[in-house]
C-alpha cells in the first residue's frame, strides 16, 4: 500500500543548463557530456550543501526542494556564481535558466506534486540563460537583506488562474546590484547576524567576521566622509562580544540614534549599534544632511 502524500509549504527549483546544444557542436560529444555532467554535480552538490533536496533529473534540467525560501534563494544564487567560476573564457558558456517559487505542494515517495510545481517550472521556462526568476509569494517569505536582492521582473496571466503573476528577478551578478553582496557574506550574515551601514551611495555589510571598518574623511578610511567637522579617522566600527560597537576617535564627537530616541553624543567614547538608526561624524543629526549614516543591524 503506497502512503498517504503529505501536504506542505516548500521553496521548489528547477535549475536548466542553457547552451548545451552549441556546446555539442564546438567540442564534440564526449567533452560536452563531460562538462554538462560537471554542472548538474554543481547542481545536485550546492543543493545539498544549503539543505535542499534534489527530487530528479530530467535530460539537462534538476529539480529540487527545499524547506524554506530562504535556503533556497541562497542556493541558487550560489549556483550561477559557482557555475560561472567553472566557465571556460575560451568556450562558448553553459549558462543555468533557473526557476523558484515557495508554495504548498504534495510530496510522495521524494517527488512533488500540485500547482506550485507548475508555478516553479513556469518560472524556469521563463528565466533566461543567467537569470534567476521567481514569484511574489517567494520574495515575501525571504528575510530583508535577501528580499533586497531582488527586483521586480514582469507580471503575467496564467491559464487557470484569475490574479496575474507577479514575477521577480534575483540579482546575483556584481554589475547588477548596486549594494553587491556574495552569497557566502549573505549566508554568514542570516546566520550569525550582520550590520548594514549606508552613506549615500556606499554601502557596507558586516558580518561577526569582518574585520573593523573606519569612518571619516581621510582617503583610507573605508567610508569616507568628506565634512570640515569629521576627523580624519574619526570613528571605527567592530564585532565584540556579539555585537557591533561604534567607537569615537574624533575631536569633534560623534552622534548616534536608535530608532526614535534622542540622539546620543559620543567623544572617545563607545555605544552598541542596535536596531536601526543614524551616525553623524561631528556635527548634530539633522533629518535631510547628506553627511548622514544609516544602519540596521540584527
Amino acid at each position: 500500500m503506497s502512503p498517504t502524500p503529505s501536504s506542505d509549504r516548500y521553496a521548489i527549483v528547477f535549475a536548466d543548463i542553457a547552451g548545451s546544444t552549441q556546446l555539442y557542436e564546438i567540442l564534440g560529444d564526449e567533452a560536452a557530456q563531460r562538462q554538462i555532467a560537471d554542472r548538474l554535480a554543481l547542481i545536485r552538490n550546492v543543493t545539498l550543501e544549503h539543505g535542499g533536496t534534489v527530487i530528479k533529473t530530467i535530460g539537462d534540467e534538476v529539480m529540487c526542494r527545499f524547506g524554506n525560501a530562504a535556503d533556497s534563494v541562497l542556493a541558487v544564487r550560489a549556483m550561477q556564481e559557482a557555475n560561472e567560476r567553472l566557465n571556460p573564457t575560451n568556450v562558448s558558456p553553459l549558462m543555468l535558466r533557473i526557476g523558484l517559487h515557495y508554495g504548498p505542494a504534495l510530496l510522495r515517495e521524494n517527488d512533488l506534486f500540485g500547482d506550485a510545481v507548475n508555478i516553479a517550472a513556469r518560472m524556469a521556462s521563463v528565466a533566461k540563460a543567467g537569470q534567476i526568476i521567481t514569484t511574489e509569494e517567494t520574495i515575501r517569505e525571504l528575510p530583508p537583506l535577501l528580499a533586497e536582492q531582488a527586483r521586480k521582473f514582469d507580471v503575467a496571466q496564467i491559464k487557470g488562474k484569475q490574479e496575474p503573476l507577479v514575477m521577480y528577478q534575483i540579482l546575483w551578478q556584481r554589475d547588477n546590484v548596486t549594494a553587491f553582496q556574495s552569497t557566502s557574506t549573505l549566508r554568514t550574515a542570516l546566520q550569525q547576524g550582520f550590520l548594514r551601514l549606508r552613506y549615500q551611495e556606499n554601502e557596507k555589510l558586516l558580518t561577526a567576521e569582518s574585520r573593523p571598518i573606519t569612518l571619516g574623511r581621510d582617503p583610507t578610511c573605508d567610508i569616507m566622509v568628506p565634512s570640515t567637522y569629521s576627523s580624519r579617522q574619526h570613528a571605527r566600527i567592530e564585532f565584540r562580544r556579539a555585537k557591533f560597537v561604534l567607537i569615537d576617535q574624533s575631536t569633534n564627537g560623534t552622534y548616534v540614534r536608535t530608532g526614535n530616541q534622542p540622539a546620543v553624543y559620543l567623544r572617545r567614547e563607545e555605544a552598541p549599534l542596535v536596531g536601526d538608526g543614524i551616525i553623524s561624524l561631528g556635527e548634530a543629526i539633522a533629518d535631510g544632511n547628506p553627511r548622514l549614516l544609516h544602519f540596521t543591524s540584527s
